[in-house]
């Protein structure tokens, strides 16, 4: 009988296992997918987002900081934040900042609170109280209910939720700022850090000075100017696009006159076989010569010019829109 439910329990542990690892991409995917519909409810259609983690000090689980970008602008800044000091426990909800670091939406995703007291966080009449407000017009520069000297109406029978918000958004705003730990994921503008002259080298045809001395900071990305003599000769930007499995982090090379010259994948956790075939050779080269302005740089199943990796469509469709943000980057920065 030991040896039987040993058996049993075995088994029912491999089963458990692998419907976990089928289901956690699928999970992971419809999670972004919901945050990405929450972003474009905010800020409408938006041209890339640059993503980057923090762990909080008082919290395990890290969240993500989304600027995003539009008409080759700062946007707004979406944040991931939660409290675990509700009614019910732990209430998650992103919160959207103007370029002022006012709060211009709040999208509760997930609260425990009770039906028809705590639940009513999420109405408007009572979340309309945090917008459009400056902390720093705030009693000790953060949001709190009245009856604790701020400036919110707390919900009827329902002060523990209304506290338990008010520290969810101060934690964003503590988030945003980067004051509340450091960075786990170096998913930002700094990433992959150029040092070596010798890969600008191979992105840019021939210069002679040193593109490492002042790079130009465009859309939040950096971009390493080669000159031959006096003028431009070629240009290398940072890039980078969410792919299947994280950010895919590019340097691509482009000459004077705007087409690619050459392509460097830089950093990416693609899946090994599929999507990490981006930094193969007969992929890398339908890029070169392309210039973004006159040709289409998308994938075949987006009208573009590209085909795509078999079976790895995101990661194919990543690479062409990082491509993209480094172009826009580029002629906003100052092609020649």
């Amino acid at each position: 009988m030991v040896l039987s439910l040993t058996l049993i329990s075995a088994v029912l542990a491999f089963l458990l296992g692998l419907v976990y690892v089928k289901t956690k991409k699928p999970i992971e995917q419809a999670q972004q997918k919901k945050i990405e519909n929450a972003i474009k409810s905010v800020f409408g259609d938006y041209d890339s987002l640059q993503t980057m983690r923090l762990k909080p000090d008082d919290g395990k689980d890290t969240v993500a900081v989304y600027t995003v970008w539009k008409d080759s602008a700062v946007a707004g800044t979406m944040v991931e934040t939660y409290t675990t000091r509700g009614y019910g426990g732990k209430v998650s909800l992103l919160t959207a900042f103007n370029a002022g670091d006012s709060i211009t939406a709040i999208i509760v995703i997930d609260n425990k609170e009770t039906p028809g007291l705590g639940s009513r966080i999420v109405e408007k009449t009572f979340l309309e109280q945090f917008m459009n407000i400056s902390f720093d017009s705030l009693p000790g520069n953060k949001f709190s209910v009245k009856k604790d000297g701020g400036s919110i109406d707390a919900l009827t029978g329902a002060t523990i939720s209304s506290r338990a918000l008010c520290d969810a958004l101060n934690r964003a705003k503590s988030i945003k700022d980067g004051s509340s730990g450091p960075q786990v994921f170096p998913e930002t503008k700094d990433s992959c850090c150029i040092k070596d002259i010798n890969i600008l080298k191979e992105a840019m045809p021939e210069f002679d000075n040193n593109p490492l001395e002042g790079p130009i900071s465009s859309n939040g990305l950096q971009i390493f100017v080669g000159m031959k003599g006096p003028v431009p000769c070629g240009y290398a930007v940072k890039t980078f696009s969410e792919g299947y499995n994280g950010n895919i982090w590019l340097l691509v090379g482009f000459k004077a006159d705007g087409s690619i010259y050459k392509i460097n994948v830089l950093k990416h956790t693609e899946t090994n076989g599929r999507g990490s075939r981006i930094s193969e050779d007969d992929f890398l080269e339908q890029f070169y010569g392309l210039n973004p302005d006159k040709n289409n740089i998308k994938v075949s199943d987006e009208g573009g010019e590209i085909d795509a990796i078999t079976a790895s469509t995101i990661s194919s469709a990543a690479f062409c829109k990082a491509i993209d943000n480094a172009w826009k980057a580029l002629k906003k920065g100052g092609l020649k």
